[in-house]
């Protein structure tokens, strides 16, 4: 476990951030978000070789700040069996968390009214071997849908590995260049508005309701 306290001189609310080790992806970057916000910032590394410290920092509040990756799942379970006697507010739900997976929160989506949001399917290595060799259809896997496709590797983020695959010769350059085990696949929609533009929003959810 490492601690790393972000603060200056004054009275400031006392955020514990509980993180696993890894990159930037790895977990939310709260040094951005609680920059200038009168937050004094301490930050716990979890693993499951590592031991809980006797004695926690003082804090007001904690926060689990570990991102839905397969790596994080170790450490997400351990902060499953804390959750509930954490002695301060703890935000976050790893549970939560846990379930927010590209192929999970699909299924969670999709009977939504006035959502729209395509099936998202993990796919092993070998599946899409098969898939690239006409031996398995896309219809197989994803039912109702055909190329274009969305690619990227199982816990990768910011576009690392994000393809739209045309066609059964382009998934097979794509597995030539991508070496991972885990896939997710999706129809590819094009949403583009107007103009001609993609944009991306994102949605904070507090007491259930959506900004």
């Amino acid at each position: 476990q490492m601690y790393k306290v972000v603060s200056k001189p004054g009275r400031r609310i006392k955020l514990l951030a509980l993180l696993a080790p890894g990159d930037l992806m790895t977990n939310i970057p709260l040094e951005f978000l609680v920059e200038g916000a009168g937050v004094a910032l301490q930050i716990l590394y979890l693993a499951p070789h590592l031991r809980l410290p006797e004695t926690l920092p003082e804090h007001d509040i904690a926060i689990v700040a570990v991102s839905e990756l397969d790596r994080n799942r170790p450490v997400l379970a351990i902060l499953q069996q804390l959750y509930n006697n954490w002695p301060v507010p703890l935000l976050n739900h790893p549970q939560a968390i846990a379930n927010m997976s590209r192929d999970v929160i699909w299924q969670h989506l999709q009977n939504l009214a006035g959502v729209y949001i395509p099936q998202t399917v993990r796919i092993s290595r070998q599946q899409l071997i098969r898939v690239s060799q006409g031996r398995v259809a896309v219809t197989a896997i994803l039912p109702k849908d055909k190329f274009p496709l969305i690619i990227r590797p199982v816990d990768s983020h910011a576009g690392d590995g994000l393809e739209k695959i045309e066609s059964i010769h382009a998934l097979q350059q794509y597995l030539l260049t991508h070496e991972q085990a885990q896939f997710f696949i999706s129809a590819f929609i094009d949403y583009r508005d107007a103009q001609g533009l993609y944009r991306k929003y994102r949605i904070i959810l507090m007491d259930g309701k959506p900004f």
